[in-house]
């Protein structure tokens, strides 16, 4: 289950604020199993115990009469305790920031450009020797991630 509380406020006619508190239950996922219709004798089950884990994430959009700007930040909690980190699930806490332009295009305002951009910082993670399947090791990861929506209104 994922719990969120979140709350938007506008401060002026053409602000919107909001910030989000999110609360994974990850704790659910003690392993993952793996099941092979034809060769039974190599299904096995991944432990992966992990914890519940946070998440909180702020942003703002600011309004004007043809185009918008948007602004947010997001930290998360890692939930995979050392033993589970590998190589198929380093996880680690994560910073992310991010920035988008929106465009309001046509003589009615019909179409709508959406651009953004997202840098996430992930933290430095170490299997401290433990990892399950002795894929010890460090990790560390940045992930930039940019799109685009194109949306016609009618």
């Amino acid at each position: 289950a994922m719990w969120s509380l979140g709350a938007a406020c506008l401060p002026a006619p053409d602000w919107t604020l909001e910030a989000d508190l999110n609360y994974a239950e990850w704790s659910v996922f003690t392993d993952l199993p793996l099941t092979f219709e034809t060769t039974s004798s190599l299904n096995t089950s991944i432990v992966e115990d992990y914890d519940n884990a946070g998440s909180i994430r702020l942003g703002a959009e600011h309004r004007l009469e043809k185009w918008s700007y948007r602004f947010g930040y997001y930290y998360e909690d890692c939930a995979a305790p050392p033993p589970s980190v590998s190589p198929l699930l380093p996880d680690a806490k994560r910073n992310g920031v991010s920035l988008g332009v929106g465009f309001l295009l046509g003589a009615k305002k019909q179409w709508a450009l959406d651009l953004y951009e997202l840098a996430l910082f992930v933290d430095h993670r170490d299997t401290e020797g433990v990892n399950r399947d002795d894929y010890n090791g460090e990790y560390k990861s940045y992930v930039n991630a940019a799109g685009f929506s194109l949306a016609l209104t009618f």
